[in-house]
């Protein structure tokens, strides 16, 4: 019950927050990866992130930890960047 609350709560407070679309006539996809090597070093795995851009407007992101350790950064930015590609390819 504590958490339905802070659900609640939470849900309350951010009302006014959203996704804001506007109307482009630029609608050229624009994409941004990023990656973070083995920053937790409880289990040193990675997080890799993506943005992808239709004009101005943010079509589809994604942010989580990768599944595996990698040995080197090298590896994960491979990873992030064929992680990208195939939703880009998708979209």
């Amino acid at each position: 019950m504590k958490v339905v609350k802070r659900l609640l709560h939470y849900l309350k407070g951010t009302l006014d927050l959203g996704l804001h679309l506007s109307r482009a006539t630029n609608l050229s996809l624009t994409t941004f990866c990023d990656f973070d090597w083995a920053e937790d070093t409880h289990d040193c795995k990675s997080t890799a992130a993506y943005l992808i851009y239709m004009g101005t407007n943010v079509i589809s992101w994604s942010s989580k930890k990768q599944s595996i350790v990698a040995k080197s950064s090298t590896e994960v930015e491979c990873q992030t960047i064929a992680t990208t590609t195939t939703e880009l390819l998708w979209l």
